[in-house]
């Protein structure tokens, strides 16, 4: 799916050959197939690829893996920093045991972990391996702040707001730079990383209101780092074929107008997860989007805001005035007047402790992180999606450690027993919610046709949507609708590999390649030595020269993509189908056994080996390798229809009728599959039902044989 197959499925660099050394070169870039310096990500490939081979179970485990780590690190993180460790007789009433419930924090910490395990929007990161440097941001991130706290964080709870002095900070070194170390490693996983340094750097600011020494104490090993890795991102492995996209609207200001909006569609993507897709289109803010655009800069300003002034006030505690609440101000009060004046200063001090001293302080930092994590997805360096799930994954933990909070004092507001038992209900339902809506996502993502197909209903306007679902009707042999969405993808977005997969598509249903070939030969022509679309360009121009009927140099074409990219399942497999088209059945067979060693889950290959099978006619095994392409792809139809007619032959007439009707449902034109669908009906002893589909056939679209028996059929049907 997406790109999984492009950077990591059968990618040398990650199953045979890998060059450990490579992460620390210019090679990098050539091996791992990645626009940018990512080495983290690419490192927990190899691992992959090496622990489970090219296969994509191991993949998806360690992406589960790190979402559950994940998940449990929120908890981790929000229970350490919410924990008050006064003494029992000094907590407040929030704090303590309530009906047998944990106290606050431990509930905060699990709602927000919660919501944050289960939320739809969060499928398509966890699902698709191609996503993995966001949980890995998220993991170091998250690691970075939980060895933060053990350095800085109690200063937080335990500064001494009495006192005349703030407490300079005496971190705990040990600790302080392997937060440090963790940062470096969220900042090689992905950019993103950037939103952990503005965010460290925001937890040290509320430290409190220290001297400039005190401060360069603890962010000299983050800006240390920072600066290292800038070094490494934009200098010495800067990507030299790295995508430049341009801002939204070629310009900034329309770029940061259009992206405010964004913002609110997020928003309602959080609290109301339907019709999530694959792919959003983003436009250039004009008429009524300028009112979601000034929404969404509104909203973002205040949140900005009420970090601030949060976090001044914050601050604030640990700078008391000079000599101390006591002191006399100056000017000429009378001793009444200033006692009294004292008195309320101390009492609006002492409340504001004791609220630094419980939980009010964690709404900031929650807010923050969103904040902070939401900068670097903002497009303010242009990225090719402005706009997708997945860049919420890492923004919105503090989103949702704020909802925890939230749920968890408007509960404690309850007094009714009842009430409370109803609001944990509700809440519970919520995440049920959330549950079926993800395992829902998940079965569609596992299926490139149905998940392009939601795509589209919901962005009929994306030139990306249209070509990736016109591809995967390809892949499913449907012609007729890969055209249809070629067609329009080319009319959304005029572009050199929509013109390709137009004419590539064309010639395969007018039966002459001529065109296409001559695009792939030009393609070819342009390439630069060393390109990385050379593999892919000898391979596309080998299949058209293949269905031209030109074998041979289909052959060439086929053995120049696999030398250039040995370890790519699909050059093997469509070289296979080039010698089988040939009749050379023994070498086509060798071909498929090639591509499945490397790649066994691929429904295709096993649906090739089925057709070659029952070329051999050797019906039981093209049987058992149709059923495995089903079983991996339920809705290959090309498989259902061959399936039903390998049963067919076999006489196993009366299994073959529910996959005829799988098939016909999808493809009603295909006269072939239709005729032996009624035979199969007239075997049954249907002969009403058998004589209908007979009716409906289109004589002209069978071939002789069944042309010849349909006729003799109807003249038996008219007497």
């Amino acid at each position: 799916m997406y790109d999984d197959f492009l950077i990591i499925h059968g990618n040398p660099f990650f199953t045979a050959k890998r060059d450990w050394l490579a992460l620390f070169t210019k090679d990098y870039f050539a091996h791992s197939m990645q626009g940018s310096y990512r080495p983290m990500v690419t490192l927990s490939y190899m691992i992959d690829g090496a622990l489970w081979g090219s296969g994509p179970f191991g993949y998806h485990v360690t992406n589960l893996l790190l979402h559950v780590g994940n998940v449990l690190l929120v908890f981790a993180a929000v229970k350490a920093m919410t924990n008050d460790e006064t003494p029992n007789d000094e907590r407040s009433l929030n704090d303590e045991t309530r009906n047998g419930l944990p106290d606050t924090a431990a509930r905060v910490a699990f709602i927000g972990a919660a919501l944050f395990a289960v939320h739809p929007a969060f499928t398509e990161v966890v699902s698709f391996p191609n996503y993995r440097e966001d949980l890995l941001v998220l993991f170091w991130s998250l690691a970075a702040v939980c060895t933060l706290q053990y350095s800085i964080i109690p200063t937080l709870q335990h500064s001494t707001p009495d006192s005349d002095t703030p407490t300079p900070p005496h971190p705990h070194t040990p600790t302080l730079l392997l937060s440090a170390f963790f940062l470096f490693l969220a900042l090689l996983s992905k950019e993103s990383g950037l939103g952990l340094v503005i965010f460290l750097g925001l937890c040290v600011w509320l430290c409190g209101r220290w001297r400039l020494t005190h401060y360069s104490l603890l962010i000299t090993p983050y800006a240390v780092v920072t600066l290292i890795y800038l070094v490494l991102r934009f200098g010495v492995y800067s990507a030299g074929n790295e995508l430049k996209p341009s801002f939204i609207g070629d310009s900034f200001f329309t770029n940061v107008a259009t992206m405010c909006g964004v913002v609110l569609s997020y928003a309602r993507m959080i609290l109301w997860p339907m019709h999530l897709r694959a792919d959003y289109l983003v436009s250039s803010v004009s008429g009524a989007g300028w009112v979601m655009s000034v929404g969404g800069f509104v909203a973002l300003a205040a949140g900005w805001l009420w970090v601030i002034k949060r976090g001044l006030a914050l601050r604030g505690l640990d700078a008391p005035r000079q000599g101390g609440l006591d002191a006399p101000r100056q000017g000429g009060l009378g001793a009444p007047r200033r006692d009294k004046f004292l008195a309320a200063e101390r009492q609006e001090h002492e409340e504001l402790a004791a609220e630094r001293q419980g939980h009010s302080w964690l709404p900031v930092l929650a807010l923050g992180w969103f904040l902070c994590f939401l900068l670097p997805v903002m497009n303010l360096h242009p990225i090719a999606h402005p706009k997708a799930e997945r860049y919420l994954y890492i923004p919105c933990v503090g989103l949702f450690v704020l909802a925890g909070l939230v749920v968890v004092r408007l509960r404690d507001r309850l007094h009714s027993q009842g009430l409370q038992a109803a609001f944990t209900g509700a809440l519970g339902l919520s995440l049920a919610c959330f549950i079926a809506l993800s395992q829902a996502r998940v079965v569609e993502c596992a299926n490139s046709l149905r998940l392009w197909k939601s795509a589209v209903r919901h962005e009929p306007d994306s030139a990306i949507v249209r070509s990736n679902l016109g591809v995967a009707y390809q892949e499913q042999d449907n012609l007729r609708e890969a055209l249809l969405h070629f067609e329009r993808s080319m009319e959304l977005h005029p572009s050199p590999r929509a013109e390709l997969n137009l004419a590539r598509v064309k010639s395969e249903m007018q039966g002459t390649q001529t065109e296409s070939i001559a695009i792939y030969e030009k393609t070819l022509g342009d390439l630069p030595e060393g390109s990385r679309d050379l593999p892919l360009m000898h391979h596309g121009l080998a299949i058209q020269l293949r269905k031209a009927g030109r074998f041979e140099e289909a052959a060439a074409a086929h053995q120049k993509a696999i030398g250039l990219k040995p370890d790519t399942d699909e050059f093997y497999l469509h070289y296979g189908i080039t010698l089988q088209s040939a009749k050379q059945f023994a070498a086509a067979q060798q071909q498929y056994e090639k591509a499945l060693g490397l790649f066994p889950d691929r429904a295709q290959t096993h649906y090739r080996v089925g057709t070659l099978r029952e070329a051999e006619n050797k019906f039981k095994e093209a049987i058992a390798a149709y059923e495995k392409a089903l079983q991996l792809d339920a809705d290959y139809i090309a498989a259902q229809g061959s399936l039903a007619n390998a049963l067919v032959k076999t006489g196993a007439f009366k299994d073959a009728l529910p996959h005829f009707e799988s098939a016909l449902a999808a493809r009603p034109d295909n006269a072939s599959w239709r005729f032996s669908y009624a035979l199969s009906l007239l075997k049954t002893n249907q002969p009403q039902k058998a004589f209908e589909e007979f009716g409906r056939i289109d004589p002209g679209k069978l071939p002789g044989f069944q042309r010849i028996t349909l006729e003799g059929i109807m003249k038996e049907m008219r007497k």
